[in-house]
């Protein structure tokens, strides 16, 4: 087990030291439920949360120094749950470049059956290495559960979205309604390893040639009781990005949680 842990160490830091570190604008909310809606005892009442904190280092043509910290915490009441994610990250390019970006997220899920969860959601955000100032989610749907067999999970959602945009560099407004789809899986390969990915598809109803799509895949290794250790990579496409953003967003973090 040692063995594994430092070969999956050895690999992470080879691949930190040639990526280049962007933000994302769909955010991956399915990595970071804490997974107590599968409880299966359901006049419990439970808290759970995390907080985590992140460093990253790069230099290519610039240099580039970010932090990235988040606190989460949901509770469980019977068929009830509540979720609040707060996320905020700092990065420096080169003397005198800064950017700050976060984003608070609250959703409400309310399980039908075993495999069916309705869920409502609210979510603001900023971001400005996609030039967008100010950006404004509301959304419900549903989410269901496709398989669950030894030590994997599979998910598959549907969510209609409300969004209000506001660009950076020329001001303007958009309104727009969206389809998101997402599919997850959670894989424990060994014990107290966990690997997970995520993929999310959001077009517009009115113009399905406008979407979104990102593909978010997580390792997590337990350094102690309390603590893990986290490596995500991430991969996003807009084809229709804010005015002077990319349309390809490339992400690799690694970093601390801890959990209680």
């Amino acid at each position: 087990m040692l063995k594994i842990y430092v070969h999956l160490v050895i690999i992470v830091f080879l691949l930190f030291t040639g990526n280049l570190i962007l933000n994302a604008q769909i955010i991956n909310i399915e990595d970071r439920r804490l997974q107590i809606e599968d409880e299966t005892t359901q006049d419990s009442v439970k808290w759970l949360g995390r907080i985590g904190l992140a460093f990253s280092w790069t230099q290519n043509k610039s240099k580039i120094f970010r932090m990235d910290g988040n606190a989460q915490f949901e509770r469980l009441v019977k068929k009830h749950l509540l979720l609040s994610i707060t996320d905020y990250s700092f990065a420096k390019f080169d003397e005198n470049r800064f950017i700050n970006q976060g984003f608070q997220h609250f959703r409400y899920n309310y399980r039908i059956r075993n495999r069916l969860t309705y869920e409502a959601l609210f979510q603001i955000q900023t971001n400005k290495l996609a030039n967008i100032d100010l950006r404004v989610l509301t959304g419900t749907g549903l989410r269901f559960r496709l398989y669950q067999k030894g030590k994997g999970n599979g998910f598959y959602g549907v969510t209609y979205l409300y969004e209000y945009e506001e660009e950076s560099l020329e001001q303007l407004t958009h309104q727009n309604h969206r389809l998101s789809t997402y599919f997850s899986f959670e894989w424990l390969p060994v014990e107290n390893i966990t690997i997970s990915s995520t993929t999310y598809y959001q077009p517009l109803f009115t113009d399905f040639s406008d979407y979104r799509i990102t593909t978010q895949s997580n390792v997590v290794l337990p350094i102690s009781k309390q603590f893990n250790f986290t490596v995500a990579i991430s991969y996003i496409y807009d084809s229709h990005p804010a005015k002077g953003a990319p349309d390809r967003l490339y992400n690799f973090v690694n970093g601390l949680r801890f959990n209680f």
